[in-house]
């Protein structure tokens, strides 16, 4: 008992922000589960879900002044998961209207949102006129992007969806840029905005 104890002392070390982390995987797993089987709306309010998981493990980190370099990895370890491997299964499975296009564009972001999560993690926010500032757009933001999309092909036009590669490229362009943005601090307006996104897709008919 005392050797199984000492090899999961991971355990013990992993604080409560972490564990809200890692509780992000059950609804990223449900999500996969959602896109793989033809069920974009539904994979839409569960990842939905691990949006909020997100912003609440910083919030309680912050508070609770528990923020550590284990946590900063974890939370990019899941952040690819979601934010960028989740969105490019999306893409290829519901916003694909050209193989060799689509697939090249999926790379190209992939590999930005790679290089500034491994950038984030060297030198993290930035402070300027006591106010903090990301380097590079954050990945949540791409997820957002292709969302806004596709559910525009679904309200508005099925041709947005010729729009695809252009906003990924975008998209990309902004993740390894060096334009700052301001770290937003209004949960109000991203729950507001879940929000607003779940009531479409409640919405539509045709789900």
């Amino acid at each position: 008992m005392r050797n199984i104890k000492k090899n999961l002392v991971l355990l013990r070390e992993i604080n409560i922000a972490d564990w809200i982390s890692l509780s992000a995987l059950f609804p990223i797993t449900f999500g996969y589960y959602f896109i793989l089987n033809n069920q974009p709306y539904q994979s839409i309010i569960v990842i939905s879900i691990a949006f909020l998981l997100d912003v609440l493990d910083g919030f309680v980190a912050r508070r609770l002044k528990i923020a550590s370099d284990f946590g900063k990895q974890l939370d990019t370890l899941i952040d690819t998961l979601n934010y960028l491997s989740f969105t490019a299964f999306f893409i290829l499975l519901y916003l694909n209207f050209n193989n060799l296009l689509i697939i090249t564009t999926v790379l190209i972001m992939l590999s930005a949102g790679i290089l500034r999560l491994a950038r984030y993690n060297i030198i993290g926010l930035i402070e300027d006129n006591q106010k903090q500032y990301y380097i590079g757009m954050p990945v949540p933001f791409v997820q957002l992007i292709i969302i806004i999309l596709f559910l525009s092909t679904k309200f508005v036009s099925e041709k947005i969806i010729y729009l695809t590669p252009l906003a990924i490229v975008m998209a990309s362009f902004f993740m390894i840029s060096t334009i700052k943005f301001k770290k937003s601090t209004n949960y109000l307006f991203w729950l507001i905005l879940i929000v607003l996104i779940v009531c479409l897709i409640l919405m539509n008919p045709q789900k």
